[in-house]
């Protein structure tokens, strides 16, 4: 299954392929909402570690401030087969509360920001067997801190300039000048941080797109895919009404056997109907794999397969149309009402 991670910036779904899928070290896409990109990368863990820790925010707090310090060791990617490589991974959160925890073992998910082709600053986590995540930074931060530090290097300076130059804008000079200077440095901070090479926009854009369509369609395929278990579960459930109806004085159930062979009959050209369409959903899901992985070996953008899908899809839905209103007569309570 495609993955599909929330920007931590604007929290629009960002989609990525499954790892067994590409033979790359991480895994790329970018956010259609904002142009930041990102880098996934899996790994396990070899340790994890956390404990408590406590401040006063002045002597005259009685209650004490607490956060949570989590000491991780990973073993570095490529590198999963214990060969005593690791990447140490030490953040905090405010409260008492473990906000995620891991064993030994268990995978992990790194979600990067990257400048260009560089991994800059780990941005999420989340453990993949708890399914717990925890947001350590927003792409800006690194960012923002830096222009707040200017602001108050800007201020250190221009206070005791208009101190000594003691003039009528001395304190519109000393408000305006910090601010300025940190607004300024924190717009062109994030700009740079966001992908703005034009030809790799396009293509991690197109990239992107792919992985949407493939993502839709393989809910829409696991929904059925549910459906036809369920169909053939309740086949198996008539069949079995069925036989206690022939074991027991059948001349008493004529009608009843004759209703529920009906039954099984359209439920079957309903799991007939549903296997065409998973066959249909899978080869379209193989094309866009294709296409998707073109693109990533080739750097170039993705040929438009939108058309040949597009055709396909059309011949699903009248599909998908006639199952729906085969379901709609084999419904399990109006039938066994009937009997």
């Amino acid at each position: 299954m495609t993955l599909q991670i929330p920007c931590p910036a604007c929290r629009q779904s960002v989609y990525f392929p499954r790892f067994e899928e590409c033979d790359e070290d991480f895994l790329e896409s970018i956010c259609l909402r904002c142009d930041y990109r990102y880098a996934l990368l899996r790994t396990e863990v070899a340790s994890f570690n956390s404990h408590l820790e406590s401040w006063y925010r002045s002597k005259y707090n009685k209650q004490p401030e607490y956060r949570r310090v989590y000491q991780l060791r990973l073993y570095v990617a490529g590198n999963i087969d214990k060969n005593n490589t690791f990447k140490a991974l030490d953040f905090s959160t405010l409260g008492q509360e473990e906000k995620i925890s891991a064993l030994a073992g268990d995978k992990v998910l790194l979600l990067y920001l990257m400048q260009g082709k560089v991994l800059r600053d780990l941005l999420w986590v989340e453990n993949s067997i708890t399914g717990k995540s925890y947001l350590l930074r927003k792409p800006a931060a690194r960012a923002k801190s830096l222009a707040f530090n200017i602001s108050k290097l800007a201020l250190a300076i221009t206070v005791p300039l208009c101190i000594l130059n003691p003039t009528t804008n001395r304190l519109l000079l000393a408000a305006a000048a910090p601010t300025a200077a940190g607004i300024g440095t924190y717009a062109t901070m994030r700009q740079r941080l966001k992908e703005r090479d034009r030809q790799e926009l396009g293509r991690l854009a197109s990239e992107q797109r792919l992985l949407l369509q493939k993502y839709d369609i393989e809910q829409q395929a696991q929904t059925l895919q549910q459906e036809l278990n369920a169909n053939k579960k309740l086949i198996r459930r008539l069949k079995k009404l069925q036989q206690k109806m022939f074991n027991t004085q059948q001349e008493l159930y004529d009608r009843q056997i004759e209703i529920t062979t009906k039954g099984i009959n359209k439920v079957l050209q309903q799991i007939e109907l549903s296997e065409e369409l998973l066959t249909g959903y899978n080869q379209i899901i193989k094309m866009i794999s294709i296409e998707y992985e073109t693109s990533r070996i080739a750097q170039v953008i993705p040929e438009n397969v939108s058309e040949k899908i597009l055709w396909q899809l059309e011949e699903l839905k009248a599909i998908e149309l006639k199952k729906q209103e085969m379901a709609a007569q084999v419904d399990p309570q109006k039938l066994l009402q009937e009997i």
